[in-house]
Parts: structure tokens; sequence; C-alpha cells
């Protein structure tokens, strides 16, 4: 990877995600970048990389991906500067304060500018006080925050209110209060059929063929229509951090009775036929269908009286595309038998990828070219002329070190074949039985050219 300039953009929620909030930032990090080029405080022809954590909290426990790749590539020396909006943006810790002033004591040629409170600068006394007070400031506003909408959070659910933001609940409006009656309608419905004997199974069936899909999309679940039915929500009790703290002010789904005969019939341990739950198919979400992308899972399809097992997918447009376990599996082994063979396991790494590094190297070093062409044709004494030079012969003898690097490794890697398996089918697709097409082909797709998939059929 070459030496870049790296903009990072974060905004903590995004319920709608539609990131108008981090394109927002990323124009007045632009705005700063052309300053900055322009007043020479950073170098022209640098390539411009973009971090984004989009809904992602700086104080939380949760991974923030963008900034954790944003470290690595600072702390291998590829970024030459961070632009951020404001320091909060990068760090709402004093901890991760610690982390990026660490960089930069290791990263000497490392600097952080931002639109809002400008250079954050490690280099005297005066500028760490400045820096490590604002990471404070702003580790205190966000448990303050966190204080005070606690406290209005408990309120809410004393007075039976429903909690403020989120999702809005299956059957309800997004205020939480107005019921929608055809949600409501299929959920009384499912609880009589339940209560009358039907399987969870065949009512999930009926809901995924009633065109009402769950509030986050997609199809229904066992999971998630388990939740649904037994939510105290759905006759107007209030739950607050997972305890029952009393009536709600909006109206019932299901009267009090009918709410705990359907929890408790599908809470109870005794409908579990599961009693290992370890791993059995190692393949199975594992490989990824050829036609719409979704996940293969284990099952077994029956044809002139046998059961085979296969690999099939069940992706969300109805698909059932199936592919032989046995014919997938040994694939998959022969491939990773041949894989291991090589003597360096990490060249899998895409050669696409590669070949991009590979031509940023060599239009950095064109830049340097010309900047050694220009500090040549300059009048300053032979004494600056020959420090200007010096770094830039040292940088062109560390970008021909890693073009050297990049083209052995990418002649090496084309000796690798990385085959994406996709499943072949030898019958139409699902009849109205729901029963999977049987599947006795293994395509191994290596490339696509001109809009179709070039690879071999073995049958």
């Amino acid at each position: 990877m070459t030496r870049h300039i790296a903009v990072y953009v974060r905004i903590s929620q995004d319920r709608d995600l539609n990131r108008d909030k981090v394109t927002r930032q990323h124009t007045e990090c632009e705005k700063l970048l052309k300053k900055l080029q322009g007043d020479g405080i950073l170098r022209k022809g640098l390539r411009v990389e973009v971090y984004e954590d989009n809904d992602t909290s700086a104080y939380d426990t949760k991974k923030r991906e963008a900034f954790e790749r944003l470290m690595d590539d600072a702390a291998k020396g590829y970024v030459e500067a961070i632009i951020a909006d404001n320091t909060d943006r990068l760090y709402r810790r004093v901890l991760d304060l610690y982390r990026v002033a660490g960089l930069i004591r290791d990263q000497r040629h490392l600097t952080v500018h931002t639109s809002k409170a400008g250079r954050v600068d490690f280099s005297t006394p005066a500028g760490r006080l400045a820096a490590v007070m604002l990471a404070a400031v702003a580790e205190y506003e966000v448990e303050l925050k966190s204080v005070r909408q606690k406290s209005q959070s408990d309120q809410l659910a004393r007075t039976g209110a429903p909690r403020r933001g989120g999702r809005r609940p299956f059957g309800y409006e997004k205020n939480g209060l107005d019921i929608i009656a055809p949600e409501a309608q299929q959920v009384r419905e499912a609880a009589d059929l339940l209560l009358g004997g039907a399987s969870v199974m065949s009512v999930l069936r009926e809901w995924n063929r009633s065109g009402l899909p769950p509030v986050r999309g997609g199809v229904w679940q066992h999971s998630s229509f388990c939740a649904v039915m037994t939510r105290p929500r759905n006759a107007a009790i209030r739950e607050h951090r997972g305890k029952l703290v009393g009536d709600a002010l909006w109206p019932p789904i299901l009267d009090e009775s009918t709410f705990e005969q359907v929890r408790d019939l599908l809470t109870d341990p005794s409908r579990s036929t599961t009693t290992d739950r370890t791993r059995k198919h190692l393949l199975s979400f594992v490989l990824k269908c050829g036609r719409c992308g979704g996940a293969m899972r284990a099952g077994a399809t029956r044809s002139r009286g046998r059961t085979y097992p296969v690999l099939q997918c069940h992706g969300l447009d109805g698909c059932r595309l199936a592919i032989s376990y046995g014919v997938a599996e040994t694939a998959v082994r022969s491939y990773i038998q041949r894989r291991l063979t090589l003597p360096d396991a990490t060249l899998k790494q895409a050669t696409r990828d590669g070949r991009k590094d590979l031509a940023d190297l060599r239009r950095e070093r064109a830049v340097l070219a010309s900047d050694e062409l220009e500090v040549q044709a300059r009048d300053i004494s032979l004494k600056m002329k020959l420090l200007f030079l010096a770094d830039l012969h040292a940088r062109r003898r560390q970008i021909d070190g890693e073009v050297q690097s990049l083209e052995r490794r990418l002649s090496l890697a084309g000796l690798v074949v990385e085959p994406t398996i996709r499943g072949g089918v030898t019958a139409s697709r699902a009849s109205p039985s729901r029963e999977p097409p049987r599947c006795d082909a293994l395509t191994l797709w290596t490339y696509k050219r001109a809009g179709e998939w070039s690879g071999l059929c073995a049958r």
C-alpha cells in the first residue's frame, strides 16, 4: 500500500442510514485538504483514502472497523496525514487519544488536522495539554448524556409510555401507540393457530406468504417470529431492562390470558428437540449461492425413494438452488489441499488489490521524479538542495522495494486459482410442494468476461 492522506468521518447515529451527516463531514474535510495543500502544509499528488464509520459510536465498546483500519495503516507508515471534521469525530475517549498520540510519536511524518479545532499539536507541552483537555471534555459529555438518557428512559417506563427512538415495533406505528390493523390481525391469527395445535413452521410459512415482512425487512425466521409473539407489548405490558414494570399506555393486540398461553407454549423447554448443538456442517452458511448470493445451508432432498444430503440456498427471492453436499465437500477439500501446498499461505490476497497498489506506487514514483526535477531547478543553496534530494531518494528507494515485492507476489499469486463454488441444477425450479430441485453438478467459476462467467462444470 502506498503512503496516502486519510480522511476520517464518523457519526454516532444514522437511523435512516442515508449517510447525509458523514457526507457533510467529508465535504468539510475536502475543503480543509485543499487549503492545506494550497498553503504547502501537505503534499499534492498523494492518494486520498476515506475511512468511514457511519452509525458508529466512538465511546462504547463496539469496534470501529474503519478507525481500527486507519490505526493499522498509520502504524505501518502508510498514512502521511489524518484529516477529520473535529477531534471528537476521531476520538471521544482519552485512551483513544493516547493511541493517536503514540502513532504521531512513532511515525514522525504523521500529522492530524481538523476543520473545527485546527491541527492536533503534540510537539509542545501546551499542545499536548490542550489535546488531553478536549478529549476529557468529550468523554465527560458522553457520560453526562448517557446519565440523562437513562434517567429519561426510567421515567418513561414508570409512566407506561413507549421508548423513544429505534425501529417501530411490529403491529404498531412509529410512535409506538397506534395499532397497524393488518399486522395486529396477523399476530392474533397466529396466536389462535398456535393455541389450536398448529406448528410454528406452518404459521411461519403463512407469515412469509402474507406480504407483511419484518420491520427491518427480509423474511420471517423462527427467532424473529418467536420474538414478536412472546413480547409483553402484545398485552400492553411495559417492559424495561428485562423486567415488567406495569401497564402500558398503548392498546393491546392480545388479551393477557392469550398472551401468557402463547408465551408459555413457545418458551416451553420440552419443545426443543435439539440435544447436541455442536456444528456438524462446516460448509453450511459459508458457501454462497451463484444465482442470488444467499447463504447455502445443509439440508436433504428425496429423489426416486432415496434421500440425498445437499447444500441449498434459502434466498430472499425464493431461490432454492441446491448442490450435492458430497460434490461440494470434495471440491473444497481438494482446493484447500492444493492451496496449502504453496510456500506462502498469505498469497491468497486478491490480485486485483495488488495491481491497484502497484499502479499507485508507480504513480507516486512519477510524482517523486517530478519533485526531484523541481528541486534541482530551484534557486536555493546547495546544502538545502542536497537535503531535499536525500529525502526524495530515500522515499524512491522505499517505493522501488515495495514495487519489487508486489511484482513477486503478483507473479506467484497468478499461479493460484481462487474458484467460487456455484451450484448447477438438473431439474426445474421448486414445485408448489416446495421440494428442492435435485442437483448433481458443481461448477468452478474463476472469472467474468463480457458479462458471462467462464469456468468448468464437473459432474
